[in-house]
């Protein structure tokens, strides 16, 4: 089951952009050669020095090793200085499936999975394990054209000591 981790960085100041952007390209780049990443994407507010990051892992395991390791492992230890905050996950994860036999208006289904303290009550989430650490394990069920599709993933809460 793949990892996706989410998050927000807000750069203090202009004068620090440029070189937060330098070491954010250089860990874009490590992490499309890292072992396990399966995609990303960057996205960015500029008018309010605010970027947001979706990375998807094969494990944990490749994420750890990625998130330590070489050029986003440098960038890591100067985000004090350039940065006012980073802030996972925790609004809501918009996800979009299409199908592509013949992708009409129809053959796209969207769903907000919402943030893991209101998982249960959702009635388009079905819990299949939940283990010792707080990750839930469970699948969101997606309405597209002639069917429902059966997304499965892993959410938990932020780990602070990332």
């Amino acid at each position: 089951m793949a990892l996706a981790s989410f998050t927000r960085l807000r750069v203090r100041a202009w004068y620090y952009l440029p070189a937060f952007l330098v070491h954010a390209d250089r860990s874009g780049r490590q992490a499309q050669r890292a072992n396990g990443f399966m995609a990303g994407a960057l996205s960015a507010d500029r008018r309010h020095l605010t970027f947001w990051t979706l990375t998807l892992w094969t494990d944990e395991a490749a994420m750890r090793a990625y998130l330590f390791a070489g050029d986003h492992s440098r960038a890591m230890r100067k985000l004090g200085q350039w940065i006012d905050e980073i802030v996972p996950y925790q609004d809501g994860i918009k996800v979009t499936i299409k199908e592509m036999d013949d992708i009409g208006q129809d053959d796209f289904g969207r769903e907000t999975i919402p943030p893991v303290d209101k998982l249960a009550d959702w009635d388009r989430w079905t819990t299949t394990k939940i283990d010792k650490t707080g990750t839930i394990e469970g699948a969101v069920s997606i309405d597209v054209d002639d069917g429902t599709y059966s997304l499965r993933c892993q959410i938990r809460r932020w780990d602070e000591t990332i």
